[in-house]
């Protein structure tokens, strides 16, 4: 009886510790891929050129990039948004701000940003030139 008692303590407390890993990797997994869709939308923001970037509107949502979508990913779950604003109230430069927000397994409320500086001239205006 005693045996059972301690077997059943064992396997009890083995599900347990199985059910908490399973939600620690959903939680990585869905971190991981916030922060690569965040950088993919930084990379496309970071090829535009300063009148292509000054014509985007200052706030606007964009989506999931479809090669982080597989059978396991529910885009639906994550909330991306972007907004662009003079830094420093210069219209020479642009603070960037890219934020996701989405929901873990246990219903938290998760979110990562990602801040960007893109200047009038800057690297990517020199190679590709203004219009």
């Amino acid at each position: 009886m005693v045996a059972a008692g301690i077997m059943a303590a064992g396997i009890t407390s083995t599900l347990i510790a199985l059910q908490m890993g399973i939600g620690m990797y959903e939680n990585a997994r869905s971190a991981d891929i916030a922060v690569q869709a965040l950088e993919d939308e930084a990379e496309r923001l970071r090829l535009l050129n300063w009148a292509e970037l000054k014509a985007l509107p200052d706030e606007a949502n964009f989506d999931m990039p479809t090669y982080l979508i597989d059978a396991k990913t529910d885009p639906d779950r994550f909330t991306f948004h972007r907004k662009i604003e003079d830094l420093n109230g210069s219209d020479a430069a642009k603070r960037i701000r890219l934020h996701v927000e989405w929901h873990s397994m246990k219903g938290r409320h998760q979110e990562r940003m990602l801040y960007l500086i893109y200047t009038e001239g800057g690297l990517y205006d020199y190679f590709y030139g203004s219009a």
